[in-house]
């Protein structure tokens, strides 16, 4: 969590997150709410394990969105940052 906080903050500028906040769980993710010492909110989710293979099922959602947004022009999260494999994330312990 510590590692995903500093990433977030960095995406969007930010020194670092003062607050993290457990929404409640859905069917295929853990989503949180990032608040950051300048007030910049973000949406940070990780899949849980019953969602499919992380790779294939993160890479589809952010295409997914991706192309809501920017081809449909249809109102979508904007996606700030992403990875599909634990392996090549920093390991905090």
């Amino acid at each position: 969590m510590n590692e995903l906080a500093r990433i977030a903050a960095e995406v969007v500028g930010s020194k670092h997150c003062v607050n993290v906040q457990k929404y409640p769980d859905g069917m295929y993710n853990k989503a949180f709410l990032l608040t950051m010492e300048n007030g910049t909110q973000v949406v940070a989710k990780v899949p849980n394990p019953n969602a499919g293979l992380a790779h294939f099922t993160t890479a589809s959602e952010v295409a997914t969105m991706d192309f809501a947004l920017n081809v449909c022009k249809t109102p979508s999260p904007k996606v700030l940052a992403w990875s599909s494999k634990a392996s090549e994330n920093p390991d905090v312990g």
